[in-house]
């Protein structure tokens, strides 16, 4: 429960595709949103936006998070096959992508159809192609929010050690 001697969390926990039933205990998760709120980071990629889908707080905290069909409980997020994609620098004026061009992703999951919270700003984005077994829609690859003082940043790519090695993710 004790955050406070650190000055941001960098998260990739995922209990998918079990992504209901494993938050934490309610102290444990008023101490965290605290701790944010403080004035403290929280960086997080991929398969984060999986994480604790029963915890209403921590999806408007990330601002990107998978979804299900609420009749039938499936996913409706998800992702095509693997491939290299070009991101485009939505927001060339924030203060983490002022100056940063488009660039070419290296190969990575690509994930579509996430729910873009109304606490979302998005930074980037990426066109999930139809050819991949994408949504064709441009899709949120990088989003910010804020909560009181703290501020969280939320990249989707990253899916293991060569995404994460490609200069783009870097």
């Amino acid at each position: 429960e004790d955050f406070k001697k650190y000055d941001a969390i960098v998260c990739n926990y995922t209990s998918y595709p079990k992504i209901e039933g494993h938050r934490w205990p309610a102290a444990t998760e008023k101490a965290f949103l605290d701790y944010i709120a403080a004035g403290h980071g929280f960086v997080l990629f991929h398969a984060a936006s999986t994480a604790w889908g029963d915890w209403p707080e921590f999806g408007d905290l990330i601002g990107l998070t998978w979804q299900k069909n609420k009749a039938t409980g499936k996913n409706i997020s998800g992702h095509g096959a693997q491939h290299p994609f070009a991101v485009t620098i939505t927001d060339k004026q924030h203060p983490i992508t002022a100056g940063m061009p488009d660039f070419q992703h290296v190969k990575d999951e690509l994930y579509h159809r996430q729910l873009l919270h109304a606490t979302a700003h998005v930074l980037a984005t990426t066109l999930s192609a139809k050819e991949m077994r994408g949504s064709g829609e441009q899709e949120p690859m990088v989003v910010v929010t804020e909560h009181g003082q703290g501020r969280i940043f939320h990249c989707a790519m990253g899916h293991d050690e060569k995404a994460m090695a490609g200069l783009g993710f870097q």
